[in-house]
C-alpha cells in the first residue's frame, strides 16, 4: 500500500525539484556575473533585542 504512494507519482517530483534547482542556478549565476549587491542582513526586531536586555529602556 505505501510502496505504491511513494512511488507513483515520483518522476513528476524530481522533475518539479530539479527545475527549481536550475532556477537557483540561473538566479545565483546572473547575480555573480552582473556583480549584483546581495541584501543587507535581518536586523533583529526592538521588541527583542527588549526582551534579551539588549537595550536599554
Amino acid at each position: 500500500m505505501y510502496n505504491d504512494m511513494l512511488g507513483e507519482g515520483i518522476f513528476a517530483r524530481i522533475i518539479m525539484i530539479g527545475t527549481l534547482t536550475v532556477q537557483w542556478f540561473i538566479y545565483d549565476s546572473v547575480k555573480v556575473y552582473f556583480r549584483l549587491p546581495r541584501p543587507p542582513p535581518p536586523e533583529m526586531p526592538k521588541s527583542l533585542k527588549r526582551k534579551m536586555g539588549l537595550l536599554d529602556y
